[in-house]
């Protein structure tokens, strides 16, 4: 892109989401197709589907972000698209992309991982894959992970992704409609 000095937005638009390509990690291609079937039958954008009809409906880009939750939690006007207030706030610490992850609580207990401008609800889906690290003090990772998941050998674990591999992903990801 960058040698083509072509926009990424433009870019995306044209042919990334043709590749299943994330705009961000708070959007999944795949996973807003497969929840959303007449966006996959008919080949648009899932992309520009979600901001126009999407989050208005409800749905979610990707199994850890709940807008309708956003939205009434931290009072998004109804003009602004709740996923655009947290992109736009994500690295503050004070907002949170789901109910069952308690961003003050998490930060307090990671401050020196999430210290700073990051994004701790992002360090969360990396380090929470490899590691049980509970998202808050009603979701324990450990026995999600015992019940659900099982398990990984050391040479799995180079293989886990945060979409599948994540204890609360995979049970938001399970429990979504």
């Amino acid at each position: 892109m960058h040698e083509a000095q072509l926009d990424p937005t433009e870019h995306f638009c044209r042919h990334g989401w043709r590749e299943n390509r994330r705009p961000n990690i708070y959007f999944d291609i795949q996973w807003y197709q497969q929840t959303n079937a007449p966006v996959g039958r008919l080949k648009i954008n899932p992309l520009v589907h979600y901001i126009l009809e999407g989050e208005a409906a409800g749905r979610r880009p990707v199994p850890y972000f709940d807008p309708p939750w956003y939205r009434e939690t931290y009072s998004v006007p109804r003009d602004q698209l709740a996923l655009a207030h947290f992109l736009a706030h994500r690295r503050s610490q004070a907002y949170s992309p789901t109910p069952l992850f308690d961003v003050a609580w998490y930060v307090s207990r990671h401050a020196d991982e999430v210290a700073g401008n990051r994004d701790p609800s992002a360090h969360f889906l990396q380090a929470g894959t490899y590691r049980d690290i509970d998202p808050s003090p009603q979701f324990s990772a450990a026995e999600y992970r015992r019940r659900h998941l099982g398990r990984p050998t050391r040479r799995f674990q180079q293989l886990m992704h945060p979409d599948r591999d994540n204890p609360l992903v995979h049970h938001l990801r399970t429990g979504y409609r």
